[in-house]
């Protein structure tokens, strides 16, 4: 039901207010579109409950974040236009992009309604693109609205190579059915809802190289650590690249890593960790960690027996100069990148502290190095690493 307020012709902006009752992630989804779709002319729409915004037809909202808290409940969106679209609307004058979008609209709905009602050919397209999934390996399923992963995909077992589920709505994966798919070399889970994982399942992934998890709502991982629950770490033999990024995590239990000796890039940034690696260390062919924007506190020393790590990542964490210990500096000898921005530490301090100018020379030599072979690495390679001290006037 749209109700319109306002919208006379002396009006700044009128204001749509649509009603949707959410109880599943499908409805959520469906709501999403609908709203957009009844944003034709709007210059600007808000979902009320959350302030989550998006403007004319492109949505940027996460529609997964939003699940818990919209299940039962009515989401309200309200929709911005000018008076001058109110006016257009209420007289049935359009733009002609307008028109142009409403046509297209319209073709794809019609096209949408002649699907249904051929279902040999919703068959044969389904067909099809299992023939270029058994011929490839690669299954891509980006961004179409999934609750769960088709079991035509399971169904290529050792044929899958790459599967590529990104932004969907998956809130659960099938063990046994994940197991099947032994060889199957990248795993991209990025933006569900998943608040788990079937980590067993991995112990048949024996050719996985890159694990992509970030954007879902992961709490826990396996407590490998804890003798009264624990659990087996997973099994990454070929891992290589993992990222758990923008998750719910708040530790990574010890030993989580014990079966991962190849793991080279690893990321937990925007989680809520309060520290990291305190006692045992990630595994010694780790070259890139980023743990930006958690809790941190301080710089762990298992991170100076890392013999190939080169760059750690850890702004917008609460580390102060006593969190940031000269064995890291000193011990982790290939480290170049020790990013320290948005931390309550300043460069000042750290120039002062035993190491940096070990650290310091090898950063240097990199940046110069960089110059010579004229290769474009970044800003970060010239970095120092940290804020310097602001100087407030009194």
């Amino acid at each position: 039901m749209i109700v319109v307020k306002g919208g006379g012709a002396d009006d700044a902006y009128a204001f749509d207010e649509v009603e949707l009752k959410i109880e599943t992630v499908g409805d959520l989804v469906r709501a999403v579109d609908e709203a957009s779709r009844g944003a034709l002319s709007a210059r600007d729409a808000t979902f009320l409950s959350r302030k989550r915004r998006f403007r004319g037809d492109e949505c940027d909202l996460d529609v997964r974040a939003m699940v818990d808290e919209c299940k039962g409940r009515v989401l309200k969106v309200m929709m911005v236009r000018s008076a001058a679209q109110s006016r257009n609307v209420a007289t049935g004058g359009t733009s002609r992009g307008v028109e142009a979008l409403r046509a297209s609209r319209l073709a794809k709905a019609e096209a949408a309604a002649a699907s249904k009602k051929q279902p040999q050919r919703c068959l044969n397209e389904m067909e099809a693109r299992q023939k270029a999934w058994r011929a490839t390996g690669v299954v891509g399923l980006r961004g179409v609205a999934l609750v769960d992963v088709p079991p035509e995909v399971y169904a290529l077992g050792e044929r899958a190579r790459v599967l590529d589920v990104a932004s969907n709505a998956l809130e659960s994966l099938s063990c046994n059915a994940l197991g099947t798919l032994v060889n199957m070399t990248r795993l991209v889970l990025r933006d569900n809802a998943l608040g788990a994982l079937p980590w067993s399942a991995f112990e048949t992934l024996s050719a996985l190289t890159f694990l992509d998890v970030s954007g879902n709502a992961l709490e826990s991982l396996p407590s490998c650590d804890d003798a009264d629950v624990a659990s087996p770490p997973p099994s990454f033999a070929a891992l290589e690249s993992l990222s758990l990024a923008r998750n719910k995590l708040k530790r990574i239990p010890d030993g989580f890593f014990t079966r991962a000796p190849k793991l080279r890039h690893f990321s937990v940034a925007n989680n809520a960790l309060e520290e990291l690696f305190p006692r045992a260390a990630p595994p010694r062919a780790i070259e890139y960690v980023d743990a930006s924007s958690n809790r941190i506190r301080r710089v762990s020393e298992t991170f100076a027996s890392l013999p190939r790590l080169q760059s750690l990542v850890l702004d917008g964490n609460a580390i102060d100069i006593d969190g940031v210990p000269s064995a890291v500096l000193l011990g982790a000898e290939a480290l170049v990148e020790l990013s320290l921005h948005n931390n309550p530490v300043k460069l000042d301090a750290l120039r002062d502290i035993d190491g940096w100018d070990a650290f310091d020379a090898r950063r240097k030599a990199r940046a110069n190095k960089a110059l010579e072979s004229r290769v474009m690495l970044g800003s970060s390679v010239f970095d120092e690493g940290a804020d310097s001290q602001r100087f407030v006037r009194h």
